[in-house]
Order: structure tokens, then C-alpha cells, then sequence
């Protein structure tokens, strides 16, 4: 790791932990992942995390990304939809 001092920041092992004990198990190629993501407005709190496929997170995140990465700071987004990579 190239940044060793980021790690509480960017991994934040106290939530990980705070997601165990609330009942959210990871399976075999999941992730937690954000019902909505901070880059719209999604909060760090337990409530608005899930179990969810590492592939399904990596493809609705990164068409999120895409879309909003050139918008000012700010812009208000009523909403979103996402389509299959596939």
C-alpha cells in the first residue's frame, strides 16, 4: 500500500465491523456497497450499506461515475437509471 495513512479513511474498519455484528454477511464475490453512494449524496451510516455481487457494484458505480464525472460540484441529481454492461 502506497498510502498507509489513509487506510481508516479509505477502508473505515469500524464500519466493516459495525456491519458484521448488525447481521450483513459478505458471501463468496461480494462487497458492501452503498444503497446510495456518497457521490450522490449517500450518508456513511450502516443503514445505507448491503451485501452486494462485486461485479453488480463495480458495473453501477463505475456507469454512475461516468455520468456525473464532468457536472460542477453541487449539481442536483433528481435520479438515475442503470443499464446491463452485457
Amino acid at each position: 500500500m502506497q498510502q498507509p495513512d489513509q487506510v481508516d479513511e479509505w477502508f473505515v474498519p469500524q464500519l466493516i465491523g459495525d456491519l458484521i455484528v448488525s447481521g450483513k454477511r459478505l458471501s463468496t464475490g461480494q462487497c458492501y456497497s452503498y444503497k446510495l453512494p456518497p457521490m450522490l449524496n449517500g450518508k456513511m451510516e450502516l443503514d445505507n450499506f448491503e451485501p452486494t455481487d462485486l461485479l453488480v457494484h463495480c458495473s453501477m458505480f463505475g456507469q454512475v461515475g461516468r455520468k456525473i464525472q464532468h457536472l460542477p460540484e453541487g449539481t442536483k441529481i433528481d435520479g438515475f437509471t442503470t443499464v446491463n454492461d452485457d
